[in-house]
């Protein structure tokens, strides 16, 4: 229950600061890049710390989530960019920065060199569910349900931090062994 309990956490911090950078984007661009990567940041240390079954704000793998969190702020960043040039172009380079981040993000808790197989498969499944989230949630947005695109952002990352959480568990066991 505690682990769902965190995991509902850090997906919301992350559901509200994507929403939140939306927002900003209309205004002042690279505020809202900023005030992105703070949440990332915040999100990816609870997530970290959850699949290590640590305390929260434990620090001690710091450099490594700062870097995928600059990662994944230059996806969320490039994906909005991309989106009226061509939707299809932003979601294959959301979905395949991602990727990158999530391997990133394995490296930094497996302790392996951090741009060691970034595009290794194993990821590509909750990167997909994740990306087909995120997109379906601005595309909601723009169409004027923000409510049902925040539910649907919000399901999307939820699913993907369920099986990133598990995989990542499974795959510390299996380096412990």
């Amino acid at each position: 229950m505690k682990k769902m309990l965190r995991i509902i956490g850090f997906t919301l911090v992350e559901s509200i600061g994507l929403s939140v950078w939306l927002i900003l984007t209309s205004m002042a661009r690279y505020v809202a890049a900023v005030v992105l990567f703070l949440f990332l940041l915040v999100e990816h240390v609870l997530n970290i710390n959850t699949v290590l079954d640590r305390n929260l704000f434990n620090l001690d793998r710091i450099k490594g989530i700062f870097g995928f969190t600059v990662t994944e702020t230059v996806a969320w960043v490039g994906w909005l960019l991309l989106m009226p040039v061509n939707p299809l172009l932003a979601f294959v380079f959301l979905t395949t920065v991602l990727l990158i981040e999530h391997n990133q993000a394995d490296n930094t808790l497996l302790r392996k060199p951090f741009w060691h197989g970034l595009l290794r498969r194993k990821a590509l499944g909750h990167t997909l569910v994740e990306s087909t989230g995120c997109t379906a949630w601005l595309l909601l947005v723009n169409a004027g349900a923000p409510v049902l695109g925040f539910i649907v952002l919000f399901t999307g990352i939820f699913i993907h931090h369920l099986i990133a959480v598990a995989m990542g568990q499974k795959a510390l066991r299996e380096v412990r062994a």
